[in-house]
């Protein structure tokens, strides 16, 4: 903990430090132990507690015990927070402020209609559209940033942000999910890790200058002191324990996006949640939302207040294209065509995917994309996302026979049940669940490092 972050605590200069130390005192070897470049602590005859600088560059004068001992259980849980944190413990905050995704996206729509009681605004002026989020912004005014962090809000303003969107685009919502690597090890063996390293770092950093102050009275360049330096730092610091428990573990994170017409894709609770946590970041929500929407092809339009569109029927493994009357064609579509089941990468110059109509921005973009193309039979353009060795092998007219040989075979285009995302080397895999009418498949897209359809496959 700085000093001058609790009152009354200050930093003292080494000749204050030095007068100070004359005075008569009772050494504390426990009061500050949290501190890593500090001394132990000395109680003088006022009851204020000086805490001395190994370094000798003076000090920190806490007013009392009990003032110095907050400190140092502020120091020590800060301490234990980064190593749950470091440590991979830190549950994703999507998963602590949300229901489980699955049930999020069944009840989203009564999800949205709570807002209005929770921030308490008449349910008329949510009707929305866009201009509804005026009300919303002022309604949050009400709400200290700091307190806004709690599921009953967060779950009902994601709703109904990602409604407004939905409405805005003509979307659907959908479940998307990504796979991370995250670095893991045992909290406890991490927490021990940092202590030894705080105990460590006066040591390595007295060794350090002393080193370096030798090498220069030898006459020493600049640049060999200052590898002199950092030798002599490293020499003490290898010292701290290695991380016995250390791995790397794959984890799959689940979102509820609105996925546009046009292939793009909007996250509701990234809008909502990413300006409580940076400041640099908050902004009316209006405004927020509708710079999305320019971005992604779908500039506002002024409404005049209505009740919200109907939203088409949540994803569900027992909904049928039957069950919908002239249902839209959705952004992503599959094939079952015959075609080598091993990812192709490719060397050759990029050629641009031409975007329906807004520029994708991500892989699964991208995916939504590709697959819309085909949707609107523009296979010309399809084919251009290839990487060179994918379009030696599939010709624009086989691609044309192959698509038409799906929709024979398994009847319309239906729903997209899921996406699912994962790094594999160089290539981005998007993972798609796509039902037609009398079949479901799932189709995954690889795209290489410069954008290019590197592999496809196709499984029942």
């Amino acid at each position: 903990m700085a000093a001058g972050k609790i009152l009354g605590v200050r930093n003292v200069s080494a000749k204050e430090m030095r007068e100070l130390l004359k005075l008569p005192s009772v050494a504390d070897d426990d009061v500050l132990s949290q501190l890593s470049d500090h001394g132990p602590a000395r109680v003088l005859p006022d009851g204020r507690v000086l805490l001395c600088n190994l370094l000798g560059k003076g000090g920190v004068l806490y007013p009392s015990r009990a003032t110095a001992e907050e400190v140092n259980r502020q120091c020590a849980e800060t301490e234990r927070e980064v190593a749950e944190q470091s440590a991979g413990r830190v549950p994703d905050p999507i998963v602590t402020l949300l229901p489980p995704i699955d049930d999020f996206l069944r009840d989203v729509e009564e999800h949205a209609k709570s807002l209005g009681p929770r921030i308490k605004v008449a349910g008329v002026a949510l009707d929305g559209t866009i201009e509804s989020l005026g009300a919303v912004d002022k309604a949050l005014k009400r709400i200290p940033w700091a307190t806004r962090q709690v599921p009953d809000l967060v779950t009902p303003l994601v709703a109904y942000v990602g409604e407004v969107l939905r409405r805005a685009s003509g979307g659907r919502w959908l479940k998307s999910s990504h796979e991370r690597q995250v670095a893991v090890c045992d909290p406890e063996e991490r927490l021990a890790q940092l202590v030894a390293n705080r105990k460590l770092l006066p040591s390595a950093l007295a060794a350090a200058d002393k080193a370096a102050a030798e090498a220069k009275a030898r006459g020493a360049s600049d640049d060999d002191v200052k590898v002199t330096w950092s030798a002599a730092r490293r020499a003490v610091m290898d010292q701290v324990p290695r991380l016995k428990s250390y791995r790397i573990e794959v984890r799959e994170d689940n979102d509820a996006v609105v996925v546009a017409p046009n292939g793009r894709s909007f996250q509701p609770f990234a809008i909502v949640f990413i300006p409580m946590v940076e400041p640099s970041k908050r902004g009316p929500l209006r405004a927020a939302v509708e710079t999305h929407l320019i971005v992604s092809g779908y500039p506002p339009k002024p409404s005049p207040s209505a009740q919200p569109a109907p939203r088409p029927p949540p994803v569900d493994q027992h909904t049928t294209s039957t069950q919908r009357s002239a249902p839209m064609i959705r952004p992503l579509i599959a094939f079952t065509m015959v075609i080598p089941t091993t990812a192709v990468s490719a060397h050759a110059e990029p050629r641009p995917l031409p975007a329906p109509t807004a520029p994708a921005a991500s892989s699964s973009d991208r995916a939504l994309a590709f697959l819309q193309l085909l949707v609107a039979r523009r296979f010309d353009d399809a084919t251009t996302s290839f990487a060179e060795r994918v379009r030696a092998k599939v010709s624009t007219t086989q691609l044309r026979t192959l698509w038409d040989g799906l929709v024979t075979k398994h009847g319309s285009f239906a729903d997209v049940t899921e996406i699912h995302v994962k790094q594999d080397g160089a290539l981005s895999v998007v993972d798609l669940g796509v039902r037609f009418e009398r079949a479901t498949v799932r189709v995954t897209v690889a795209f290489d490092a410069e954008d290019r359809v590197a592999g496809l496959w196709f499984r029942p």
